[in-house]
């Protein structure tokens, strides 16, 4: 029976199996120290207990002593062995950032998805400490993504930026055309009832008059108070604050045309009848002689019928 020592602390007895069995569990150390009876001091429990070699297998050769061991050069690692697996938030990033030049219409979906995977892809990879790959195709995904919205973004602010202006330049212009057919009518209305020669914008806007000044807001920076209506004008323009034209066209001129005439009156219009000439046989006489009297040429007419009737040969 064996006694012993672990960290200074003494336990026993234990047979030798037990004693084997604490070394193989670790529980027993061979620098630890052992007693049995009849020893006149501790011994090691490694001189004692030495550790067992591995049984020779027959038929094997023992191992060969390491001075006549071969040294095998060190080969690299064979390609396609020990590879991490790609993270597939960085494969979709670099899809995504490709796809947004094919499909043009859908950049605006595609590009900011290639940025988002992109930076999601770069902090899985930092947190899987080594266990996963593709940071490469992240950093391709992230610069796709920025320079291709980047110059979408750009390509479409020169596309829509003149449309935008071209259709709020045509409004402003519909508006102020407006404005001008206002003032048209009323400075042909005043025309007409006062007889002026011309019309100016304080003669028609204002309290109290035809047309109210909060009806002719500015819309693009135009000034109206310098207007001036004539009569016979047939266009009015005005400027606006960005240096644009906007002219106004009526169908008549305004207060009526400038060479109309005044209207006929009964006198003008009245003409006398024409005298024809009258035959040479029934021109009047000459002064002095009497005129024949119409009546007495009436009864010679049936007299002639009978000489007309004699003229014809007589019938046997």
């Amino acid at each position: 029976m064996f006694h012993l020592a672990v960290n200074r602390v003494q336990s026993g007895p234990f047979s030798e199996a037990d004693v084997r069995e604490r070394l193989a569990r670790g529980e027993v150390r061979g620098d630890d120290l052992c007693w049995r009876e009849g020893w006149e001091s501790w011994r090691k429990v490694s001189e004692v207990f030495p550790p067992l070699e591995p049984p020779v297998l027959q038929g094997c050769p023992p191992p060969l002593p390491r001075a006549f061991a071969p040294t095998v050069a060190q080969q690299p690692p064979q390609a396609g062995r020990d590879q991490v697996p790609t993270c597939g938030l960085a494969t979709g990033s670099l899809v995504c950032g490709i796809c947004m030049f094919v499909l043009f219409p859908l950049f605006f979906l595609l590009g900011p998805a290639a940025v988002i995977l992109g930076h999601l892809a770069h902090s899985k990879i930092k947190r899987s400490a080594g266990s996963l790959g593709g940071s490469g195709l992240a950093t391709a995904g992230l610069l796709l993504g920025y320079i291709g919205g980047t110059f979408m973004l750009l390509l479409v602010s020169a596309i829509a930026i003149p449309a935008f202006v071209n259709v709020r330049h045509s409004s402003q212009d519909q508006v102020v055309r407006n404005h001008l057919t206002q003032l048209w009518v009323a400075a042909e209305q005043q025309l007409l009832e006062t007889g002026a020669e011309a019309v100016t914008y304080e003669q028609l806007v204002g309290p109290d008059k035809s047309i109210q000044e909060t009806e002719l807001k500015p819309v693009a920076g135009e000034d109206y108070h310098g207007l001036v209506i004539r009569r016979g004008d047939e266009s009015l323009s005005i400027t606006l604050g960005d240096g644009r034209t906007v002219d106004y066209y009526a169908d008549s001129p305004a207060g009526g045309s400038v060479g109309e005439s005044a209207p006929a009156t009964d006198s003008d219009t009245s003409t006398e009848p024409e005298v024809e000439a009258a035959p040479q046989d029934e021109q009047p006489a000459p002064a002095g002689e009497p005129e024949d009297a119409p009546a007495a040429a009436e009864p010679d007419a049936p007299a002639a019928k009978p000489e007309a009737q004699a003229a014809c040969p007589a019938l046997g």
